[in-house]
């Protein structure tokens, strides 16, 4: 959406430019200097919202490999505990099972935040 009014800002500029700087708005400064400002504060807040969701995705990244780890820890203390070929097998494949599993749930909360209207993460 930012992005897209971005772009706006300069079709409108390439396609109005030299209009827009004899038009004054009564603010004493011209159109085409407020444009080009409110260009530069939506590219701005652009670079602001990708770096919230770098961090966001980051501490997700984190949290994955946190819980991959205790499935990791929790399986090889079963390994070193069984002799049995075939239990070491079942306790492989439910690593395997939860890990995956982890990933899932990785993806679908990736999705929900690269996904979600900007004002619905203002407040988490």
């Amino acid at each position: 959406m930012i992005f897209a009014a971005i772009l706006l800002a300069i079709v409108v500029l390439f396609a109005f430019g030299d209009t827009l700087h004899k038009v004054d708005m009564g603010t004493g400064v011209p159109v085409r200097n407020i444009l080009t400002f409110s260009m530069g504060v939506l590219a701005v807040l652009l670079g602001v919202w990708e770096l919230h969701q770098d961090k966001m995705a980051t501490r997700e990244l984190l949290w994955q490999y946190r819980n991959q780890l205790s499935h990791f820890a929790r399986a090889r203390t079963q390994l070193s505990r069984l002799t049995s070929p075939t239990r070491r097998n079942t306790v492989l494949a439910e690593l395997g099972k939860d890990s995956l599993m982890e990933s899932y749930l990785w993806a679908i909360h990736r999705y929900h935040r690269e996904h979600e209207p900007p004002a619905a993460g203002a407040g988490s």
